[in-house]
């Protein structure tokens, strides 16, 4: 007879709610029976990879093989494995796990074989390839994998390290029809080199050139083949190194870049300038040359623009790019933090005084902004403006100032000039030294949290120390909880573990829903987990 357990184990429908959490590691979770297994298996759009590493990793979310030295190990894995892992594979080769440059050649070798062999095999199934390399040489078996494998490639990911001056050679051109292929991005560090390797554009040509229904890529910086192909490209990235240094900036031709976006101007709904990361950062220090640009004609379609550098890559007239995007919705500028440049303020200054109404534009991210007041502005030139986001890092602004976003400046600024918002997220270069001021400031903003549904806000340097609060600090926090639940979701301050479980205590007494308030980490449900 079958127990409760048995039987809640064993329903679909409380699975699927389950496996929904992003942070259930789907590796575990097929270890609770084969029901679980199959089910994990095949659920669309997961998160499993089978992964061809040259260590062992403790990512959950990868079958692991670790088979340095055993390659009959891997190939006999392979003759065995259940054919739906094979739908997303994940390829890592990093010469600088290797010991002795002599041994190179032989794991260079290893790592293809592994690649050939389990595209080749599994054939029909790979849907999802992800790559990362260290060594050019891959190149080769990336090629000869999908020149002759993989025709239901929906997504082709690869991000390369590119240390050595020597050109690869006799690689193949023409590789077989990629109909479902519909993401591409290459991601690529350029360092210690003086210009974009001639076979990156081949081999992104070549990727082009057989995949006609793509609706997303990423290129790296100076990379521009022929996008003519791409009738259904809607998503255009382009992404500099983690690594780059002033010296490459200046083979970047603008001419080429205009020449692929006109390509596809009539189409792109996102355009993307931005670190081959994703995300903000230093580059290394220089003197940049910064790169005039304006968008070559109007682009009808597009809903997003995003510019993270423009301190390198300047729009001439930021207003005349912005009338040429008539659909715009989603703006994002900001600038590196290794340069001292005046350009995003003058930018936003002629934005603000411009008089002109964006009615448009419902979402704005700024990063690397020192000027609060700036916001008033902001609120005229986008009056149906729904979504901000504010991320400084700098305590100190272009000048060497330090940064006027405080954190009352701030939620102040937005409390009475943006009374239209429904998500704001901020994240802020230094906080008040005593967590009381920062409470405060936090509960002095309760007018500002009515409207909103979300609110976040982050620590610049992702700080990980847990604060305990004192009496005190405990009794207007948990007015500033009461304050805020007027909201869908919050993503506030770090807590020590004591703190967190009188905070806890506090919600269940008040009926606060545990789930929209995110302590930094979702300690929350973890903490409701254990207890």
């Amino acid at each position: 007879m079958e127990t409760p357990q048995d039987l809640a184990l064993n329903n679909p429908i409380i699975l699927t709610e389950i496996l929904k959490q992003t942070s259930i590691p789907l590796r575990n979770a097929r270890l609770v029976c084969k029901f679980w297994n199959d089910i994990v298996l095949s659920l669309p759009n997961r998160r499993l990879a089978f992964s061809l590493r040259d260590e062992y990793t403790e990512d959950d979310e990868q079958e692991d093989t670790y088979l340095k030295t055993d390659p009959f190990h891997f190939f006999g894995i392979c003759s065995t494995l259940d054919k739906r892992l094979a739908k997303r594979i994940s390829a890592t080769f990093d010469t600088c796990e290797i010991d002795e440059f002599e041994t190179l050649p032989c794991y260079i070798y290893y790592f293809g074989a592994k690649l050939m062999n389990l595209c080749d095999k599994f054939n029909d199934i790979v849907q999802i390839l992800e790559i990362t390399i260290y060594s050019h040489i891959c190149f080769k078996y990336i090629y000869q994998a999908l020149q002759n494998s993989c025709p239901n490639l929906t997504e082709l990911r690869i991000t390369c390290d590119i240390r050595s001056f020597e050109i690869p050679h006799n690689q193949p051109r023409v590789l077989t029809a990629k109909p479902r292929l519909t993401l591409f991005a290459l991601n690529c560090n350029m360092s210690e080199r003086d210009e974009t390797p001639s076979f990156l554009n081949s081999f992104s040509q070549a990727v082009v050139n057989v995949a006609a229904n793509l609706r997303e890529v990423t290129l790296p910086w100076g990379c521009h083949p022929d996008l003519s192909p791409s009738k259904c490209l809607d998503s255009l990235r382009i992404a500099l190194g983690d690594e780059f240094e002033e010296k490459d900036i200046v083979h970047f031709q603008v001419s080429d870049l205009s020449r692929m976006l006109n390509q596809v101007t009539d189409q792109l709904v996102a355009l993307s300038i931005m670190k081959g990361s994703g995300s903000w950062g230093y580059f290394k220090p220089g003197t940049w040359n910064r790169i005039p640009f304006s968008l070559p004609r109007p682009m009808p379609k597009l809903k997003t623009y995003r510019n993270m550098m423009v301190d390198i890559f300047e729009c001439t007239d930021i207003l005349k790019d912005i009338e040429k995007m008539p659909g715009l919705k989603n703006l994002v500028l900001g600038k590196t933090g290794t340069i001292r440049s005046t350009c995003l303020h003058e930018m936003l200054e002629t934005i603000c005084n411009s008089g002109k109404i964006l009615g448009n534009v419902t979402t704005v991210t700024i990063i690397e902004m020192h000027d609060p007041t700036l916001l008033e502005g902001i609120k005229t030139a986008f009056p149906n403006l729904e979504s901000l986001a504010l991320n400084t890092y700098n305590e100190r602004d272009y000048a060497g100032a330090v940064s006027g976003m405080e954190l009352g400046v701030v939620l102040k600024a937005c409390t009475s000039e943006l009374g239209r918002l429904k998500h704001l997220s901020i994240r802020l270069p230094s906080y008040p030294e005593q967590m009381m001021d920062v409470i405060k400031a936090l509960l002095d903003s309760r007018d500002l949290y009515q409207g909103l549904k979300t609110f976040k806000l982050f620590e610049t340097r992702f700080n990980t120390l847990k604060h305990d609060l004192t009496e005190d600090e405990m009794d207007l926090f948990k007015q500033l909880l009461l304050a805020m639940n007027v909201m869908d979701k919050v993503t506030i301050w770090n807590f020590g573990e004591e703190s967190m479980r009188n905070i806890l205590t506090f919600m269940t007494s008040e009926k606060l829903p545990v789930s929209k308030f995110m302590m930094f980490g979702g300690w929350a449900y973890r903490a409701t987990d254990r207890d």
